[in-house]
Formats: C-alpha cells, sequence, structure tokens
C-alpha cells in the first residue's frame, strides 16, 4: 500500500464517523431535580433563585438553558445565571421582587 492511498483511507474514515455520529438524535429527555426550593416548597425573601440539578447521558447546550416562568400572569425568561461544563447544578434567579402570595409557575 502507498502512502497516498493511507491518507485517503484515513479521510474517508473520518468523514464516515461524522455522517454516522452526527446524525444522532437525542430523544431521551434529561433528568431535571429541584433543589431549592423543593417540591411544594416557598421562598420567604422577595428575591428567589430557582436551583436545579440537570443531568443528561448527551452534553446539555449551556447557551440556550433558560426557564419560562409565569408571575403576576407576565412570562419572564429566566436565564441560567452560573454553571459550568462538569457540574449539573443550575442556577435561574427570578428577575422581579415577590410579594406575598405570589406564585411562580415553570412553563
Amino acid at each position: 500500500m502507498r502512502v497516498c492511498n493511507i491518507g485517503k483511507l484515513f479521510v474517508f474514515v473520518l468523514l464516515s464517523a461524522q455522517i454516522v455520529f452526527g446524525q444522532f438524535v437525542d430523544t431521551i429527555p434529561p433528568n431535571v431535580e429541584f433543589l431549592i426550593p423543593g417540591n411544594g416548597g416557598y421562598f420567604s425573601c422577595p428575591m428567589g433563585q430557582i436551583i436545579l440539578k440537570i443531568t443528561d447521558e448527551s452534553p446539555i447546550d449551556t447557551e440556550s438553558s433558560f426557564l419560562t416562568a409565569s408571575i403576576r400572569m407576565f412570562l419572564y425568561d429566566l436565564p441560567e445565571s452560573v454553571t459550568s461544563p462538569l457540574d449539573s447544578i443550575y442556577r435561574f434567579s427570578i428577575p422581579v421582587p415577590l410579594m406575598d402570595g405570589d406564585s411562580v409557575f415553570l412553563l
């Protein structure tokens, strides 16, 4: 075998791997666990933070990690504030002060 043919074979293997693995569709959703507040929990201060533990077998796209919350019938996008690609803890700050009796619904 000549050196030229080995190079072509190497390029063919790389292109084949890209086609095979590039078309993989992840159909299994991530596992999400509420840390703060817990399920049915309450905030005791006007500014709150929702902290989730999100785990997935596939990498999580931190650029598009956000929650949509309904507070007093207004919709807010809660961008993820602090994350590390090595961590599974995601923090979402509530953008408006909460008053007594307010509810936060995540959509």
